[in-house]
């Protein structure tokens, strides 16, 4: 959000926002926080491909837009927002790598266990499922909460080990992470660190002066 409390007609309200008021827009970045490409949500306006945008939907929308320059075997990520099969699917026959988290009922007949029956699991416990076509990947994990995760290179891979505070045990333990967990963690939160790198150097001014 380019935090913005003046009179515009593409000036959107975002609930949750640290600025909800302001200019919407939708960003690539890599994960040192350098902006690559971004397109302006504008509402019905925005420059979207209408065919795409009606089958899709905003989010996959939103990706295939900002991806159309990524050169293959380029890996991506995103968050629940904008993953969904049909997305890694086309990503995947681009020769684009893409993970993301995402919000299952979006993926239906899972065939991953459920939320409360993953809470009986140890800690660390992981699965994954793999499409007819083996373009897709859904993984869950246990961690002090599930994590499921959709993919189009991966499953769990190698797995690795992290420290995780054990509340009843006051005490550190060590947990099994997927490999396609530590990936995601590593690459994810660039547009992120672009924010709060941009925040260093915001300046708020209550002044009609365009100069200032």
């Amino acid at each position: 959000m380019v935090a913005l409390r003046g009179q515009l007609s593409i000036k959107q309200y975002v609930k949750g926002k640290p600025q909800p008021w302001g200019i919407k827009m939708f960003a690539l970045c890599g994960r040192s926080g350098m902006m690559y490409d971004f397109i302006i949500y504008q509402g019905g306006s925005t420059e979207f491909d209408q065919n795409i945008l009606k089958k899709f939907g905003l989010g996959a929308t939103v990706v295939f837009h900002l991806s159309q320059r990524i050169p293959q075997y380029y890996y991506l990520y995103f968050d629940n927002y904008f993953t969904t099969h049909q997305v890694l699917e086309i990503l995947s026959q681009k020769d684009i790598y893409a993970a993301g988290t995402i919000r299952i009922n979006r993926f239906k007949n899972s065939p991953l266990i459920n939320d409360k029956e993953a809470s009986k699991k140890t800690r660390g416990y992981s699965e994954e499922v793999v499409s007819q076509d083996k373009n897709v990947v859904l993984c869950k994990w246990v961690d002090n909460k599930s994590v499921v995760m959709a993919l189009n290179f991966i499953g769990v891979g190698s797995t690795d080990e992290v420290k995780r505070r054990n509340k009843n045990e006051k005490k550190y333990i060590t947990v099994p992470r997927p490999e396609v967990v530590k990936l995601y963690n590593h690459s994810m939160g660039g547009v992120d660190k672009m924010d709060y790198l941009l925040t260093l150097y915001r300046i708020f001014v209550k002044s009609r002066k365009w100069t200032l």
